[in-house]
């Protein structure tokens, strides 16, 4: 669906409601990675977090039409 760099203020792609949570002032950058998915299979989710758990900040599971969602990644700069 989505991707890019900058800082997670630019990233966001909504009002920036939660993101103080993972940044609070919203300038750190980062890489998005945003997927759209039909189901979320959460056994798979869990082997695919352990593969890149050291350079995700954090996810995002978004709604993304009638029956789909985001999977929105944020890795690191690092």
């Amino acid at each position: 669906l989505d991707c890019g760099f900058g800082p997670l203020k630019e990233l966001w792609q909504e009002p920036h409601e939660g993101l103080d949570k993972f940044c609070p002032d919203g300038e750190q950058n980062a890489y998005l990675l945003s997927l759209a998915l039909p189901e979320f299979a959460e056994e798979q989710w869990k082997k695919i977090h352990r593969e890149i758990e050291n350079r995700l900040l954090f996810h995002r599971l978004l709604p993304a039409g009638m029956h789909k969602l985001e999977l929105a990644l944020y890795f690191g700069d690092t």
